[in-house]
């Protein structure tokens, strides 16, 4: 669902600044596009962030891992 919203509006604002009449406008609209740029940037980066504290998530609640590696698990809590 985000992702859609993002790369409608990336669509949106492209078509906008291939528009002959956005030049009285043309810096808030790169402005914008740029915003949107760094906002899919960020949940691309906090999707990552997510899959990869999955994995940790299942390695340090083990029994056996926290038996061999106390003080990693116990950071990790």
């Amino acid at each position: 669902m985000l992702y859609q919203a993002l790369d409608e509006g990336l669509a949106t604002i492209n078509m906008v600044l291939g528009s002959r009449y956005v030049k009285p406008l043309r810096a808030e609209a790169e402005k914008w596009k740029k915003d949107l740029m760094i906002l899919s940037s960020i949940v691309e980066e906090w999707v990552l962030c997510q899959k990869q504290w999955m994995y940790l998530v299942n390695i340090f609640t083990a029994a056996d891992i926290k038996k061999s590696l106390p003080a990693e698990a116990h950071q990790f809590d």
